[in-house]
């Protein structure tokens, strides 16, 4: 249930300041749960205390290290626990997102906003009713709680937020997002968790492709060549370069120089004349394009996503699109198997069919998929513009929250598939004078849309 607008300004403290005091015991609306802590308040809306306590302890680590980067030790705690709001899906934050910035982020699934100190997140994708009650939040949005947590954090001690270039505000934002991951086990290394890989991977291309903005662009903000996605990757591995080992003390000077600053328009241009001076724009260029080309990414995510920590990994789809998910890698031997396990969980669609996937073969627009939906079993080849059942087989034996067994054994075009040790399909790619799947090609794992599910033990055998 979405609440008007007029209600949702009283439940969610969008008031004068004046009047906030009064405003932040305000009744809870129907579903909303809240877990208080120092720092923060994660305000659930839909009924699951169990979710917002389990996010809490992570949201809360956001401030102590926003003050251990901005080397301060006496900043008081907020007067109140900021608020967090967390909503089910993205009809519900879409409406607060129109009242507060007018569209600003209605292509994003989270945003914090300054003037009421709060901080709003979508679970993206949405999750099954399965699947919460296996997995309470996915690891995707605890990332993005962390991310707005560190805005807030900053929020509250550095009153000349609003006038920080971009780059620095979502760089420290994601480092604290990245940092605080890697303390809780969501991500080990970056290059093998498929969103921050594929986040290397879209700098990286920037600088392998020419399209690498110079320092200056960085510093200036000149960045409309580059995607949304492509911005913000950068942004991260710019940060990650000022951080380096040996530039502690110009990390220190510039995080001074952030907090002493006075604001206003005028501001990015000294810190931009700041850092010509500190760094250098020569030595910027050389470290920038040494860090990019050292970076090894091992997963390119199409859509998103999947969480490849521990043994079971989750992967969800958004209704609207079939999450995608590639090795980097070629397989590059025409005989190999994968094996492994999984679970459907469920659709967030209503009707919605879950389907599972492998993937064989990425060639340019086109692979193959093994699909393990609900009751049925499928090869199919699919390009850009259309999709080519080349085997089906009715499966009433394969349920929902069941573990499967699975082995696809490929010999050149030949693709054998066993479940639980049973042979149950064989399907041949067809040749064609056009280019097909490349069965050498890399491999990966999918869903289809509004899918949520489990994978366990997936491996590649050569």
């Amino acid at each position: 249930m979405v609440l008007p607008v007029a209600a949702l300004v009283l439940s969610l403290g969008l008031v004068a300041p004046a009047q906030d005091a009064r405003h932040r015991g305000s009744p809870l609306r129907d579903g909303e749960v809240v877990a208080k802590g120092k720092y923060f308040a994660i305000h659930m809306h839909y009924d699951d205390r169990a979710a917002a306590e389990n996010v809490l302890p992570l949201v809360e680590a956001a401030w102590p290290l926003t003050m251990e980067l901005l080397g301060t030790t006496d900043a008081p705690a907020p007067d109140w626990p900021m608020a967090v709001h967390v909503y089910p899906d993205k009809d519900a934050f879409a409406e607060v997102e129109a009242w507060l910035t007018r569209g600003y982020f209605r292509d994003t699934e989270s945003f914090s906003h300054w003037d009421s100190r709060t901080a709003h997140v979508a679970l993206a994708p949405p999750l099954s009713s399965a699947a919460r009650s296996d997995v309470l939040v996915s690891n995707q949005t605890r990332e993005v709680l962390l991310h707005e947590a560190a805005h807030l954090s900053l929020y509250s001690v550095v009153p000349t937020y609003r006038w920080h270039p971009t780059w620095f505000a979502e760089g420290f934002a994601m480092t604290v997002e990245l940092e605080l991951s890697r303390r809780f086990g969501l991500v080990a290394d970056p290059s093998e968790h498929p969103r921050f890989s594929t986040n290397q991977l879209r700098a990286k291309r920037l600088w392998e492709s020419g399209r690498l903005p110079s320092i200056a662009a960085i510093l200036d903000e000149s960045l409309a060549s580059l995607t949304f996605d492509e911005k913000y990757a950068l942004w991260l591995e710019f940060f990650r370069v000022l951080r380096a080992p040996g530039k502690e003390r110009s990390f220190r000077r510039l995080i001074n120089e952030m907090r002493s600053l006075g604001g206003g328009p005028g501001m990015r241009g000294k810190v931009t004349e700041f850092m010509r001076r500190e760094y250098g724009e020569a030595e910027l260029t050389r470290a920038l394009n040494e860090h990019l080309a050292s970076l090894a990414s091992e997963w390119d995510e199409q859509a998103r996503s999947l969480e490849t920590m521990g043994p079971e990994w989750l992967q969800c789809a958004f209704p609207m699109i079939d999450a995608c998910v590639w090795r980097t890698k070629r397989v590059a031997q025409p005989t190999y198997a994968i094996e492994g396990r999984f679970v459907l969980l469920g659709s967030s669609i209503e009707h919605g069919w879950p389907e599972m996937r492998v993937l064989l073969g990425r060639s340019q627009d086109e692979h193959v998929a093994v699909r393990f939906r609900a009751g049925r079993i499928m090869v199919t080849r699919f390009d850009a513009l259309e999709r080519e059942p080349l085997v089906e087989l009715d499966a009433p034996w394969l349920t929902r929250g069941e573990e499967y067994a699975f082995r696809i054994d490929v010999s050149k075009r030949v693709i054998d598939v066993a479940v639980d040790g049973v042979p149950r399909l064989n399907a041949t790619v067809p040749r064609a004078d056009a280019p097909r799947a490349d069965l050498e090609g890399a491999w990966g794992l999918g869903a289809m849309r509004g899918t949520s599910g489990f994978w366990r033990g997936v491996r590649l055998l050569r």
